[in-house]
């Protein structure tokens, strides 16, 4: 089973070579150079992480304009599994910061528990997020401060 942190790991470095990557990259960057060996990928595995990120709308690849060439991986920043993931992570800010804001932030997690059902696709990524969602509603119920820290 592929871990999320490996996923995560090919979306950062997408993300920083900034449309410079073709999927040989990458399998080469989870292959050779990623520095902590449980997350390290064989290729065929990278491919088939690629294949979900496309699927899922978190990449895309884009044909070059000269013929041969690969197709270059581009990170697409409007995607709903990062939109989520950052809304959780805004209402955990929030809630340090306002902590009277306590009815809201349970709607708004309660919210995207439901965005999470309805428009991730990929198994692992919809129980990434949903774990992340279930211990902030958690966090909220039970108001305490050692774990509102940890969010």
């Amino acid at each position: 089973m592929v871990l999320q942190e490996s996923k995560e790991l090919i979306v950062e470095y997408i993300k920083k070579r900034n449309g410079q990557a073709n999927k040989n990259d990458v399998a080469r960057y989870m292959e050779d150079e990623v520095k902590k060996e449980e997350y390290r990928t064989s290729r065929m595995t990278t491919y088939g992480i690629l294949k979900e990120l496309e699927e899922a709308k978190r990449i895309r690849a884009v044909k070059s304009a000269r013929k041969g060439q690969s197709h270059k991986l581009i990170y697409n920043d409007r995607n709903d599994y990062d939109q989520i993931a950052e809304q959780i992570t805004n209402i955990g800010t929030m809630l340090r910061e306002h902590p009277e804001a306590q009815d809201r932030m349970l709607n708004l997690a309660i919210i995207n528990l439901a965005r999470t059902h309805k428009y991730i696709k990929n198994e692992n990524d919809k129980q990434s997020l949903t774990k992340r969602i279930i211990d902030l509603l958690l966090k909220i119920r039970y108001k305490k401060e050692d774990l509102l820290s940890t969010i």
